[in-house]
């Protein structure tokens, strides 16, 4: 992935390099794509920088542009966006380019001074390069033909690299003609609604993802995603939909895919692709086990069991957590170290709820004293450091409270996003006397009635637990819970944690 830029014009080399970064997990699939830009003195002005994004579209997509389409746009480094050429050179632009035979120029919205009589067909792409990409490859825009696996390959990395946030260009996908294609953009609405705590949406795309031959495919890291980590979405839209049953079959092909990769760790026979697909699954895991462990809610051997195999399951890899995470930086933005720090902890906060005190598993001393030296950023790591606090007998005093809520209340400021709100259960949990109390209190009744809402999803168990909460810090929630349809998974399991919602609830 070596890139030449000029020494005097680094525009076009930019540019170009959107595109590579995107294919940052396919590097090694990819071989090594290498674009020069040769910049003299006439050619290397920044209106260089959108056919540079189509070179280096042309080489990581094997992509043949047809020879009578031309385009012309800016690139803003610093703020990272693409921009309109000077209107002043657009007439000169477009008459050079009908003599000698285009046909169609790309172009940048917001371009100023198009000519009503323009002697080119124009298409305009959007300033964002990351949207502007999916447009470039769009046949129907463009004459573009990318092969799909290419197609795939680039939806889900944007994805994974937290480039991909427009709807709407992934929907567009789903009206492919590849299985393969149609596969990666049905996953990803899937897992995005799955985020976003709508289940019913998330089952809904999950119907349309497509079931692939082995065959069909395709090799690198794609078709280790396709083989052992998408199965860790379905297995969360299952535990979300209130299927914690290890005999279902999305659990049993989980656990058959956990032990062969674990196999090939222990043999020596695994690749990096291997530790993360492994970690992955554990973690998917871990919440089924979790949650089994919380519908028991008291001091048994299976609570015992389910919790220790859990904590099992977190820390097996440990001594490779670095290595497996600094390679995950560069597929997957929304994999961390301090995620998986937040697990174990929840892990063992689970267990200090019932007995009051940390276990005597292996590794759990190390772990801890391991945490005293990680930073708390994001809402979930303040959560985690709240329960840190807690099973560490670290107790927080009103003044550091005071400093914690104002921090949270201005960089966390909606409530209702998953999982704001938890963080003031948990004051109300831990510091049921503190005086913000009634702080807590009215943050959370802004959220409950968001959390009924649909009773198809699992959010309605947390309404469960954030009802309870409120009224054992004295205030009166008059309304129920609804209950989830009588043929639902989850009416089950909320009959079974309604009685103690707190301790017995998931999440």
């Amino acid at each position: 992935q070596s890139l030449q830029p000029s020494e005097f014009e680094s525009h076009a080399y930019n540019a170009a390099k959107i595109i590579f970064d995107l294919f940052k997990p396919f590097q090694h699939d990819l071989g090594d794509p290498l674009v020069e830009l040769y910049l003299d003195e006439n050619g290397g002005g920044t209106s260089l920088s959108l056919p540079a994004m189509l070179a280096a579209l042309s080489r990581t997509l094997e992509i043949t542009w047809k020879d009578t389409i031309i385009s012309t746009g800016c690139y803003d480094k610093i703020n990272q966006l693409l921009l309109p050429v000077d209107a002043n050179t657009l007439p000169a632009k477009l008459e050079c380019a009908k003599r000698f035979g285009y046909k169609k120029i790309i172009l940048v919205e917001g371009q100023q001074d198009i000519p009503t009589d323009c002697p080119l067909e124009t298409v305009l792409v959007n300033p964002d390069p990351n949207i502007a990409v999916f447009q470039l490859i769009n046949p129907k825009l463009t004459g573009a033909i990318p092969k799909d696996r290419h197609v795939a390959r680039l939806l889900y990395s944007a994805d994974r690299l937290g480039k991909l946030k427009n709807e709407t260009i992934i929907k567009t996908f789903l009206e492919s003609d590849s299985k393969l294609v149609k596969s990666i953009a049905s996953d990803i609405l899937s897992r995005n609604a799955l985020h976003r705590g709508e289940t019913a949406e998330a089952a809904k795309y999950h119907k349309q993802v497509e079931t692939l031959l082995w065959d069909k495919i395709p090799n690198g890291y794609l078709g280790h995603y396709l083989r052992y980590e998408r199965i860790a979405a379905t297995a969360i839209l299952k535990i979300d939909l209130g299927i914690w049953n290890d005999e279902d079959e999305t659990h049993t092909a989980l656990d058959n895919r956990l032990a062969h990769l674990e196999n090939a760790i222990n043999g020596g026979f695994a690749d990096r692709n291997d530790y993360f697909a492994a970690l992955t699954l554990a973690n998917t895991r871990v919440l089924r086990k979790r949650f089994q462990s919380r519908l028991t809610a008291r001091c048994d051997e299976q609570f015992e069991q389910l919790l220790q195999s859990a904590w099992h399951d977190l820390i097996f890899l440990f001594d490779n957590w670095d290595a497996i995470y600094k390679f995950a930086e560069r597929i997957d933005k929304k994999s961390t170290l301090r995620r998986q720090r937040n697990y174990c902890i929840e892990c063992l906060t689970d267990y200090w709820k019932v007995h009051q005190g940390l276990p005597r598993w292996e590794r759990v001393d190390e772990f801890l004293n391991w945490c005293k030296k990680k930073r708390y950023e994001d809402a979930f790591d303040k959560i985690a450091e709240l329960n840190f606090r807690i099973i560490m007998d670290n107790h927080i005093n009103e003044k550091e409270l005071d400093t914690k809520i104002k921090r949270f209340d201005r960089q966390f400021s909606k409530t209702v996003v998953h999982p704001n709100w938890i963080f003031y259960e948990k004051i109300l949990q831990f510091a049921p006397d503190t005086k913000h109390k009634q702080h807590c209190i009215t943050k959370l009744t802004e959220v409950l009635p968001k959390l009924e809402e649909n009773n198809k999803s699992i959010f309605i168990l947390l309404a469960l637990r954030t009802r309870a909460v409120l009224q054992r810090a004295g205030y009166k929630v008059q309304r129920n819970i609804p209950a989830p349809p009588a043929d639902a998974p989850l009416q089950k399991i909320y009959d079974i944690i309604k009685d103690n919602p707190i301790d017995r609830c998931p999440y």
